[in-house]
């Protein structure tokens, strides 16, 4: 049975999408440019129709900048943009790990480890990094809900553009191996986590911070904070 018109042009976008979404991923950190409609059409082998719709999600979703006449403008990630990302996901972490630790949240810790599991799985199947991204993303949220603190919770998500970002910055710059460090370190937080062992949690999230900030500039220094 061939498939219906409305699941052809759906595959049509997802194909464009990721067209789209691993060409924003080969760009380096220092790297800015633009995404050209003719170029990604060839690269996923769609009509113009399914990339333009790609690229207006991915607008949506604040990783490109559509200008007339010239396609989608895709911003270079500062090394100050990356230390202020981490910094900020670093405290909320470890707020939330006070939390976890003092409140006895066992079904965060459990969420963790479930969503620990599949990331292990994914990458062991050798799933798209969009997927593995996705994932990674859902088990930092998981973590920071465990602050039971809505504010926090709120700006945690508003920074879940930046954070894809600064994910495809890691990718450009160290390729997928960095994931299984990445999973080690998760690991690391959730074996502290399981023993109530606050300040080990807290220094095993700042060192997975760090190790991220290095993936993502490589040889570059992070800029001193003040």
């Amino acid at each position: 049975m061939p498939p219906k018109p409305e699941e052809e042009a759906g595959s049509a976008r997802d194909k464009a999408y990721r067209t789209a979404f691993e060409a924003i991923s080969a760009m380096g950190i220092v790297e800015d440019g633009f995404l050209r409609e003719e170029y990604l059409v060839e690269m996923a082998g769609v009509s113009r129709t399914p990339v333009r719709e790609a690229l207006q999600r991915l607008q949506a979703e604040g990783l490109v900048r559509l200008v007339p006449r010239k396609g989608a403008y895709v911003a270079a990630v500062t090394p100050y943009e990356i230390q202020d990302l981490l910094e900020c996901r670093s405290l909320f972490e470890c707020a939330a790990t006070e939390s976890i630790v003092r409140h006895g949240l066992t079904e965060i810790v459990d969420s963790l480890a479930d969503l620990l599991e599949e990331q292990r799985r994914l990458w062991r199947e050798g799933a798209p990094q969009l997927t593995l991204i996705q994932v990674d993303q859902r088990w930092h949220a998981t973590l920071t809900a465990g602050a039971r603190n809505a504010l926090i919770s709120s700006i945690y998500q508003s920074l879940k553009n930046r954070e894809m970002r600064l994910m495809l910055t890691v990718i450009s710059g160290v390729g997928p191996s960095r994931w299984k460090r990445a999973l080690e370190e998760h690991d690391e937080i959730l074996a502290a986590l399981r023993r109530s062992d606050l300040e080990a949690a807290k220094a095993a999230i700042r060192a997975h911070c760090e190790a991220t900030g290095r993936a993502a500039i490589g040889t570059r220094r992070l800029p001193a904070s003040g």
